[in-house]
């Protein structure tokens, strides 16, 4: 096996493979979440 930055932290190929899935939509709606910031 080759290793890399993820399992020399000690995730296994498939945990790693897990954070590049996409997140998941906020739950909150647009109109109850807090003011925007940033821009």
């Amino acid at each position: 096996m080759m290793m890399n930055h993820a399992t020399v932290d000690g995730l296994t190929a498939e945990q790693a493979e897990k954070l590049f899935r996409p997140t998941q939509p906020n739950p909150v709606p647009v109109e109850q979440r807090g003011p925007k910031r940033g821009c």
